[in-house]
């Protein structure tokens, strides 16, 4: 997906607004080290939501869609997925050695 972040919170606002402003008790923060506690925190209490069905579905107004050739798709929504993604491209980042 490509967007402009400010649309892409206007449709959030729209659709999840409880998620949105979960956040805002921390977006103030001006310590890193706070604010990194603080995410952490935070993202334990989160509800999950579906993003193509709660978010995307509900705004198809403010959608385009392209279509591209050959383009290739992965959903990479686990990790085990990003390694293999990064695999099969031959990268091998330093980072991701010590993760697995």
């Amino acid at each position: 997906m490509v967007g402009l972040a400010k649309t892409f919170v206007d449709v959030l606002k729209a659709t999840v607004p409880n998620l949105l402003r979960a956040f805002d008790p921390i977006a103030d923060l001006a310590n890193i080290e706070s604010e990194a506690k603080a995410v952490r925190r935070l993202y334990k209490t989160l509800v999950p939501v579906d993003f193509s069905q709660q978010v995307l579905s509900a705004s198809t107004d403010r959608l385009i869609v392209l279509r591209l050739r050959d383009a290739g798709w992965s959903d990479l929504g686990k990790p085990e997925r990003v390694f293999a993604t990064l695999a099969r491209a031959g990268i091998e980042p330093q980072w991701a050695a010590a993760l697995q």
